[in-house]
């Protein structure tokens, strides 16, 4: 009886190590995969603080151009 006892834990320690082994895989693939997005994001972000302020300076030139300038008047 003891023995049953025994190869069945075994075989449930056995089980639970295959999946834990499998899921470490599956990880480390995933995170490769993470890793090569971030990688692409990176790229594609690097340059956006210089087309934001080249956009922000557009409307800026828009609004000025807007305006009308009055002559100042000069007090004497």
């Amino acid at each position: 009886m003891e023995a049953v006892i025994v190869a069945t834990i075994a075989a449930v320690g056995g089980i639970l190590a295959a999946l834990v082994q499998m899921s470490r895989k599956e990880n480390k693939a995933d995170h490769g995969v993470v890793a090569l997005l971030l990688k692409d994001l990176h790229e594609d972000v690097k340059d956006v603080d210089t087309k934001l302020e080249k956009h922000i300076d557009w409307h800026a030139d828009k609004v000025i151009a807007k305006k009308v300038v009055k002559p100042a008047t000069v007090k004497k």
